[in-house]
C-alpha cells in the first residue's frame, strides 16, 4: 500500500451509509507498518538507520510541497522508496512505526479531510471537492458512490472502539487483506472517488464497503501494512470548520 493512495482520499458517504445524514463528528485513521517481535541482530544499528531514513522522508515530504510538477515526480519516487526502506527494517528489529495521519471532520454531506501535505473540502451538494494537496491548490469534480457491497453473510469480527464489525478477506493484485467493517457509519474511503482519478484496488475495494473500514492489514509478510480507525468521535461539528480551505 502506497501512502501516498491514502493521504489524497477525500470523503464521501454511499447513500447506503447516509441513510442517517445528520451524523457529525471525527473520524481518525492511521496507516502503519508493523514487524514481528525483534529477534536479535543488532537493534541498536536498526533504530539509528530507521531515525536516518525517518528525517529522509520528513525532509522530502517537506520538499514535496513547494516542488515544481517535473522534480515533484522525483521527489514522490523518493518518498516511495524511503517508506519500502521503512518497511524492510521493520520486518528486521520488530515493533511499529507509524506512517501518517488523516483526520475526517464529517457533517452530513460536507467532509474536510486533513492531513500531511493535504487539506481538502469535499461537498456531495456541489459535487465537487477543493483545497490543496502538496502545497497545490485543486478542484475536482466527484464521481458517483459505488453500490455498497452486502456483508450479511460475513462472520462478526471485534469490537473495535465500542463497534460490532464485519470481517471479510479480499483478494487484490495477488495480496490478501483482511478487513474489519463498522456497518452503517460513515465510510471515507468512499471519497477517493473523484473524476479522472487513478485509485489502486484496494481504495476501490474499500469504497465499496457499506461503513467504516476499522482495520486493514496486509496478511502475510515479515511487515505488515494496516489502515486502524484510532478515533471515532461523534459530535456537533460547527458549520464554520467547513469554509472554503
Amino acid at each position: 500500500m502506497r501512502r501516498a493512495s491514502f493521504l489524497l482520499l477525500l470523503c464521501l458517504f454511499s447513500p447506503y451509509v447516509w441513510s442517517e445524514a445528520t451524523w457529525s463528528g471525527l473520524i481518525i485513521i492511521e496507516e502503519t507498518i508493523n514487524g514481528p517481535d525483534a529477534s536479535g541482530g543488532d537493534q541498536h544499528e536498526l533504530e539509528r538507520f530507521a531515525h536516518i531514513i525517518e528525517n529522509r522522508l520528513k525532509q522530502a515530504r517537506i520538499q514535496l510541497l513547494q516542488a515544481p510538477p517535473m522534480i515533484a515526480r522525483v521527489i514522490r519516487e523518493d518518498i516511495g522508496f524511503y517508506e519500502a526502506e521503512l518497511e524492510r527494517v521493520v520486518a528486521a528489529r520488530g515493533g511499529a512505526f507509524r506512517m501518517g495521519r488523516t483526520n475526517y471532520i464529517v457533517k452530513g454531506e460536507r467532509m474536510l479531510l486533513i492531513a500531511d501535505g493535504a487539506k481538502l473540502l469535499v461537498d456531495r451538494v456541489t459535487g465537487e471537492a477543493a483545497g490543496q494537496v502538496e502545497g497545490h491548490q485543486t478542484m475536482r469534480k466527484l464521481q458517483p458512490i459505488p453500490e455498497p457491497t452486502s456483508l450479511d453473510d460475513h462472520p462478526p469480527g471485534p469490537d473495535m472502539l465500542g463497534y460490532p464489525t464485519r470481517h471479510l478477506v479480499r483478494r487484490i493484485r495477488g495480496k490478501s487483506y483482511a478487513i474489519d467493517v463498522a456497518v452503517g457509519l460513515p465510510n471515507p474511503y468512499a471519497i477517493g472517488l473523484l473524476e479522472g482519478g487513478h485509485e489502486n484496488d484496494l481504495v476501490r475495494e474499500l469504497a465499496e464497503m457499506p461503513g467504516l473500514p476499522m482495520m486493514v492489514s496486509e496478511v502475510g509478510g515479515e511487515a505488515v501494512r494496516s489502515l486502524c480507525v484510532v478515533r471515532v468521535d461523534r459530535h456537533e461539528v460547527a458549520d464554520l470548520v467547513f469554509q472554503a480551505p
